[in-house]
């Protein structure tokens, strides 16, 4: 029987007894019947005992004519019930009758109380109805049959009482009580009985092979322990396989089990690759000859080849009678043979050989345990083969592994060495460009000031120019300070009370020119409602300096830069209990590559062209040394807070945009 695997989830969630039956709907019905015809035997004697008590107590107890006419209907019931029952010990029956039986029994008890009932006109003996009904429950697994007694006792009884005085509602009530309870007593044993069919085929199903064996040595006291043997045999060989997984160790144990369970004189174990059979294991051969050396081309052994072909073990009575039969010169010619093929997948992966060197033929039995034996070797075989793949695959894996290991340690440690002397060089040059900066700075100051140099517009010019360079000289400094502090994790975060919207108002003006000369739109919504943080003023300033700077920088002329505010939950910083401050710089520029949003953070890294370099802190795409952002990361993160941007992708003709997003907690003096 095949068990059905469509099975919904609502009905894996019920308990097993509550589930579909996973058996076909006709073997269900042969299930059932077979179920009930075991039952129908008790069911008949049950019927008649009661009855026959009932007839006594009938013809004893109640007054006449009633006593006489109940007494004669209990008598008939009871003397049909006893025939059955009789009837069923002298000849079995067609277990399909069974169920008809059983209604026909369940009327027949039906009839006489509802006579009963009627004669008597007493409503409350409706009881005895009541106990058939909760007991029909315990011998009918038809819904057919049971539903059709079921109706036929609740017609009968509304007929009987239809015109009756009493409760009848009363007792009609109960009655209906009973029948539910009926019908949930039949569900849940037809589902039990289901449920245990289906793991007695199951389990039968595993053990067919043995049990197959058993059963047809059951018939005489020697068949049965020789049965015994074999199954316990075939159990300690499949046991002993199982328990080893080495190549060479599970083709000795299979030779070994398999003389314990059909006798041979010598035999061997061939593995098919290709069209080729080769020898790979062997017992019994002559001292002097390698068995190992054997290979059989299937082209050219009709024997071998029929074997391939038709999946079927062959034996052969004696050999030499063959013609077809090849003989190897340096090997004495066995007699009897049998070869049994070794299948995986409906596919024949190998055989075994099994030689006698006298005319002996392999009897029905032998071949047959010989083929139960060939599928436990193929499982064996093939799991020491997988083992053997997977052990000589995990060495590989692990040489290569450590192999691969120490080279990734090599380039780690050399990357962490670079990274190191990176981080050291922008410290040093940093601080030894800091000096004469500031000096260039001071004098460029200075000769501004000079009487001859504001009224010489050249000069004027040259001087203003030397400032400028100065000014952003000093800016790209104080950025790899901040970077190499960023690294080395000496960035000090001097918090005080800060207004992101005065902040935004403020680092917007700086940018006024830049913004007019780019035509470039600037918009910055409304923001009075988001409350002052503790943060250091300075850091920030930065951050929404090169966030700005980064806009406009990849935002086209004529294009659109807005700066927004909000609070939210401090979820996406872990602060669940908190609220925080998002701010939002979005462009409508070229956008940035998916595969870049975390790459631009890093420090000198630029998105385009190296070429393109400039600096302009303003000029559209003009690349500057890379830091802005990694510093811009740096201090949000020093913060507690998460900087990041969304945009779907960069080009530069459709312009998509991106969207920089900061989150900053909103924590007291002492959550820090």
């Amino acid at each position: 029987m095949a068990a059905n695997t469509a099975v919904s989830t609502q009905q894996q969630l019920l308990p097993i007894f509550m589930q579909d039956k996973a058996i076909p709907e006709t073997d269900l019905h042969h299930i059932y019947d077979r179920v009930a015809y075991d039952h129908l035997a008790l069911f008949a004697l049950i019927v008649g005992f009661v009855h026959t008590i009932l007839a006594a107590g009938f013809a004893l107890l109640l007054d006449t004519p009633l006593n006489f006419i109940m007494a004669i209907l209990s008598v008939v019931v009871a003397a049909i019930a006893i025939l059955v029952w009789l009837g069923l010990r002298i000849r079995p029956i067609p277990t399909h009758w069974s169920h008809p039986i059983l209604a026909g029994l369940t009327l027949l008890a039906l009839i006489n109380s509802l006579a009963y009932v009627r004669l008597s006109g007493e409503v409350r003996q409706t009881m005895f109805v009541f106990f058939i009904v909760l007991g029909s429950a315990q011998f009918f697994l038809s819904s057919r049959w049971f539903f059709f007694v079921l109706s036929a006792i609740f017609v009968g009884w509304a007929g009987v009482i239809w015109q009756m005085s009493g409760s009848s509602i009363y007792f009609g009530s109960i009655l209906l009580i009973g029948g539910i309870i009926a019908a949930i007593m039949f569900y849940v044993r037809r589902r039990s009985i289901t449920q245990y069919e289906l793991l007695r085929i199951q389990d039968e199903q595993r053990k067919q092979s043995l049990q197959h064996y058993a059963h047809q040595l059951e018939t005489s006291l020697a068949g049965e322990k020789s049965a015994r043997y074999l199954a316990e045999t075939l159990q300690d060989t499949g046991r002993a396989l199982a328990s080893t997984l080495d190549w060479d160790g599970v083709m000795d144990l299979i030779l070994e089990k398999l003389g314990g369970i059909v006798s041979y004189d010598r035999a061997g174990v061939l593995v098919k690759r290709d069209n080729v059979l080769e020898m790979v294991a062997a017992r019994g051969f002559p001292t002097g000859y390698d068995p190992l050396q054997v290979r059989i081309q299937l082209d050219n052994e009709k024997i071998y080849s029929e074997i391939d072909e038709t999946k079927r073990p062959l034996s052969i009575l004696d050999v030499q009678e063959r013609s077809d039969w090849r003989q190897n010169d340096a090997l004495q010619s066995p007699r009897s043979w049998l070869g049994v093929p070794l299948i995986k997948n409906d596919q024949v992966t190998g055989m075994l050989s099994l030689a006698r060197e006298t005319v002996r033929p392999y009897t029905n039995e032998e071949i047959e345990l010989a083929t139960a034996f060939a599928g436990q070797a193929v499982i064996a075989l093939d799991n020491a083969r997988m083992y053997e793949e997977t052990t000589r695959f995990n060495q590989q894996l692990e040489y290569e592994v450590h192999h691969r290991t120490e080279a990734i340690r090599t380039a780690y440690e050399q990357l962490e060495h670079l990274n190191r002397s990176k981080s050291d060089f922008i410290s040093i040059v940093s601080h030894e460009l800091r000096t004469p900066v500031t000096i260039l700075s001071g004098y460029s100051q200075m000769l501004a000031k000079e009487q001859i140099i504001q009224t010489n517009e050249m000069l004027n010019h040259l001087a203003a120019g030397m400032q400028s360079g100065a000014v952003r000289l000093e800016e790209i400094i104080n950025s790899m300070l901040d970077v190499a502090k960023i690294d080395n994790q000496e960035l000090r975060i001097y918090r005080g009370a800060v207004s992101i919207p005065a902040m935004i108002r403020v680092s917007s003006i700086d940018f006024a020119p830049a913004l007019k000369n780019r035509q470039i739109e600037l918009v910055i919504e409304e923001m009075s409602h988001i409350p002052t943080i503790q943060a250091d003023s300075d850091a920030l300033q930065k951050v929404f300096f090169h966030l700005i700077t980064n806009a406009i920088k990849y935002t086209p002329d004529g294009g659109r830069i807005t700066i927004s505010c909000r609070l939210v939950s401090g979820q996406v910083l872990g602060l669940a209990d908190k609220e925080a401050v998002e701010v939002v710089v979005a462009d409508t520029g070229i956008g940035v590559d998916p595969a870049m949003h975390e790459l631009i953070f890093d420090k000198f890294y630029q998105t385009g062209k190296v070429s393109l370099h400039s600096s302009s802190k303003t000029m559209f795409k003009g690349g500057g040394p890379g830091l802005g952002l990694a510093v811009c990361r740096g201090i949000v993160a020093a913060h507690r807070g998460k900087l990041w941007v969304e945009s779907t992708c960069h080009n530069e003709e459709t312009c998509p945009g991106s969207r920089f997003l900061m989150v900053l907690p909103i924590l007291e003096e002492g959550e820090w």
